[in-house]
Formats: C-alpha cells, structure tokens, sequence
C-alpha cells in the first residue's frame, strides 16, 4: 500500500514540478521588477510607476524571459531525475489478471535504430500537424472562444502573428520538447506503467500533458499527440526518438501554423507545399552556385519555408 501511494506520488509529480517552477519563476520575476522599478523611478508618481512597471510585466520578451529561465531549469531538474529513473533497472507489473510482466528500462541510445529513422520522424511529424491543423479548425468552428483563449496563449509567448525571434524558437522548438518529454513521456509514464498497464498509463500521462497546456483547445489536441508520442514510446523505449519527434512537429507548425485549413483541401495544400519548397529550394542552390556571401545561410532557409505562410494567407 505504502509503495502504491509513493508511486502515485511520482506519477503526479512531473506535473505538480512544472507548474511550480513556472508559477516560483514568475512570482521571482515579478517582484524583482517592481523592487528594480520602484528603485530606479523614484522621481516618478504612483500612477506614472504603475503604468511603466505595467508595460514591463506585459511585454513579450519579460514573458519570454521568464520561459527561459523555467526552461532552463526544468531541463535540469528533469535531466538528472530522468537518469536516476533509468538508473533503477528493470521492474515488475503484474495485471489483474495474475499475468506477470518485466518492464526493462532499457538504456537510451539511437545506436542500431536504420538510417531512415530522421527522415520518418520529418514526414511523421509533418503528417502530425497537418492533421492536428485540421483538428484545429474544426474545433475552432465548433468552440471559438478557445480559438480566443489560444492565440492570446501564443501571442503572450511571441508565437503569434508577431513573431518575436531566437529566444522563442530556443523554448518553443528546443528546450520545451526536451522538458515535456522527459516528465510526460520520460517520467509520468514510466512510473505509471509500474502500477498500471500500458494503455492506463499511456492515457494518463496524455491527459497530464493535456492539463500542462492550460487552455482547452491546445490542451485536446495535445491529448492526442501526448496518446502517439506515449505509444511511440512506450515501444521503442527511447526518449530521444520521442524528443525529435516533438521538435518535427513543432517546427512544422511554423510552416503551416497560421494557415486557414478551412479554405484548402488536403491534397491541395499538400502539393503547394511541395512546389513552394521545390521553387525555393532552386532559388537558394542558384543562391549558393553564384557565391552570394553578402547573404546568411539563415536567409535561405527563411527563403524557402516563409512563402508557404504567405501563400495561404491569401484570401
């Protein structure tokens, strides 16, 4: 009974880590402005203090900053946690049913896995987002006061239609998948499968990774990416194949992100993204053949996936 309720305890506590980080970091951040604020506008009245200390604690890169900070340290937290976990061997699950099962922590490592395993993780990722877009709409059509809810999530963090830079591509395309990984599919899910079996505990580390996400429309669609990345998992055993996974998809939802589905077909998108990349693509090796230096290689790789964006904002 005791080792039941410690092993609940650990199955909820990737979770419980997460928000108490991101909730200790704010708190900090928050009340170290207003001591820096006050100090430094001493000449300035109550009401102008206010409003300057407003703009601060409203703006996009103090938010950013402070995603960074709880990324930062989550991913050590978690990290070191992952390894202890992994560090404890092999363990037992025995089903109702009396049927005794060995569940391995096998080591990770992408040793042995075929030279098609990058290319799987792209398409499956791209097949990821094009779907979730299309979930997306519909339940937007359905629900559009999480549609509301959602883009104010994202332009609170720069992933809105102002797209604000490096800092959010380190969290949102990084850092973020690594943390998620390791406390939903890393942590929750393996100390769960000791007391569960593996559909129980593939569900609960979804619906964990569900409520992470803290608004309804984000939070269904991640129930269900959290559901095949868990399955993914939970096979191969591998943490690493999950986290890049999790970064193909969320780098291809800045291709296709703000993209109304509702307006193209299926098939139709699908062969304007691969004749958008094909035109593109040509344009950067002329780019490269011509010696054009005075260009960052960074400049190609926008050149090819920004006109997707464009092409389909067009009304």
């Amino acid at each position: 009974m005791k080792n039941r309720k410690q092993n609940f305890w650990l199955t909820l506590a990737p979770l419980l880590l997460l928000i108490a980080i991101q909730m200790g970091v704010s708190i900090f951040a928050q009340e170290l402005t207003f001591v820096v604020g006050i100090y430094q506008n001493q000449d300035l009245t109550y009401t102008q203090l206010m409003e300057a200390l407003y703009k601060t604690l409203t703006n996009t890169l103090f938010y950013d900053a402070m995603l960074l900070i709880y990324a930062v340290i989550a991913f050590a937290i978690l990290s070191i946690w992952y390894y202890c976990f992994k560090k404890e061997g092999n363990f037992d699950f025995v089903s109702e049913g009396g049927i005794r099962e060995v569940i391995t922590n096998t080591k990770d490592s992408l040793k042995g896995y075929s030279k098609l395993l990058i290319p799987g993780v792209l398409v499956t990722g791209f097949g990821m987002q094009v779907v979730m877009e299309y979930f997306q709409s519909a339940l937007s059509m359905q629900f559009p006061n999480w549609l509301v809810d959602y883009q104010r999530a994202l332009d609170n963090i720069g992933l809105g239609k102002s797209f604000s830079g490096q800092t959010v591509l380190i969290i949102y395309m990084i850092l973020g998948p690594v943390v998620e990984e390791l406390a939903f599919r890393g942590l929750t899910f393996g100390y769960a499968r000791r007391r569960m079996s593996f559909w129980a505990a593939n569900i609960l580390q979804a619906l964990f990774f569900a409520i992470f996400h803290m608004n309804m429309l984000q939070g269904v669609m991640a129930f269900f990416v959290g559901l095949l990345l868990g399955y993914i998992y939970g096979k191969c055993k591998n943490i690493f194949v999950v986290i890049f996974l999790h970064w193909s998809f969320n780098g291809f939802s800045f291709v296709i992100q703000q993209v109304d589905l509702t307006r193209v077909s299926p098939i139709l998108f699908l062969c304007n993204i691969f004749e958008q990349l094909k035109t593109r693509y040509e344009i950067s090796i002329l780019h490269i053949f011509a010696h054009d230096l005075n260009e960052e290689p960074v400049h190609h790789f926008v050149e090819i996936f920004l006109p997707l964006v464009h092409l389909f904002l067009k009304k």
